[in-house]
């Protein structure tokens, strides 16, 4: 029975390698999981050009699976498996646990390749970290505003806390310059933070620059997902600086103040659907308790006012009081 028999009935991805390390065969299971026919890739040899189609990242898996196979010959050991994230054919990243096997058959100084797909266990797994990320940004924020007085000493924390705690890569906080109508970063932290000082965002649906995430949210008061920020439509303009900052998704939530938009706070994700249900609502509420401090500080200035108006108004009763005092003094002597 030829080996292609036996490896096209078991339903897992497969591969054969020779021994300089090149792929010669690849079974069915493998090629419906990437989405490739067997047509699209005569060459085997270059296969690896298609799932790692960055060539940096093709040399970091390529060199991490030669060490691997190095280290075991040398030391008698088993070989141990990689990770790695494969493009299919439909530009999808799945992740596979790429191991060799040692099956006990001669296929002529051929190896035998197992690809694990573990793309929903990974996907799991970050998530979770996510959310956990998320609640201890959500924490440390809540914890802030008890102590803070003001927006200027409030949004630079927020800022460090989502992307030091919460796991993104970039946070920022636009205002609305009411002169320009422009919407400016009054606040950044992260990858890319000094290239958000000299772009341009309108508030108006009226022109290309505002009708990105950012405009959208702070004009509908409404959160914004982009979840494939390199590829969204919306997202054009900044295409360039996505890929160079490694913007994957991002977020845009409205932060109101006295009942109207205020301010938005955006956040950047290293990976592609970064935010689920759970992360939104996490987020969603960290900006509901940013205007809930806002109004705070807004109620404590004029709580502040009203007690300054009180007690100058004291004195000058007082003052007023004192004075008809003596002139009353005064006429009675006379």
């Amino acid at each position: 029975m030829e080996f292609s028999t036996i490896f096209e009935a078991i339903p897992v991805p497969l591969a054969l390698s020779d021994n300089q390390d090149n792929i010669v065969y690849l079974n069915k299971s493998f090629l419906q999981t990437i989405g490739y026919t067997i047509e699209e890739i005569p060459d085997l040899k270059h296969w690896r050009q298609l799932a790692y189609p960055d060539s940096q990242y093709r040399k970091e898996v390529v060199g991490a699976w030669q060490n691997n196979l190095e280290l075991a010959q040398s030391t008698n050991a088993p070989y141990l498996p990689i990770e790695a994230k494969i493009t299919c054919r439909n530009g999808n990243i799945r992740t596979f646990l790429i191991s060799p096997e040692v099956i006990g058959m001669d296929f002529s100084a051929l190896r035998l390749i197992v690809f694990h797909d573990i793309t929903e266990r990974k996907a799991a797994e970050g998530k979770a970290q996510r959310i956990i990320k998320l609640y201890k940004a959500l924490s440390q924020v809540n914890q802030a505003i008890i102590h803070m007085k003001t927006e200027e000493t409030l949004f630079p924390l927020v800022c460090r806390i989502a992307v030091n705690l919460g796991g993104m890569v970039l946070a920022t906080i636009r205002q609305l310059n009411q002169e320009t109508n422009l919407l400016e970063s009054v606040e950044s932290y992260g990858s890319g933070a000094d290239y958000l000082k000299n772009i341009i965002i309108s508030a108006s649906n009226e022109v290309p620059e505002g009708q990105g995430p950012a405009g959208t949210s702070f004009r509908e008061s409404s959160v914004v997902i982009i979840r494939h920020y390199q590829t969204n439509e919306m997202t054009r303009p900044w295409h360039s600086q996505a890929k160079r900052f490694g913007w994957g998704s991002s977020g845009t939530f409205p932060i109101m103040r006295g009942g109207k938009p205020f301010a938005s706070l955006a956040v950047y994700h290293s990976d592609e659907d970064a935010f689920d249900s759970e992360a939104i609502d996490l987020l969603d509420e960290m900006t509901r308790d940013i205007s809930f401090a806002l109004d705070s500080f807004d109620r404590e200035k004029e709580m502040q006012k009203a007690r300054i108006d009180l007690v100058a108004s004291e004195r000058h009763f007082r003052a007023y009081f004192d004075y008809a005092m003596v002139g009353m003094a005064a006429a009675s002597i006379t």
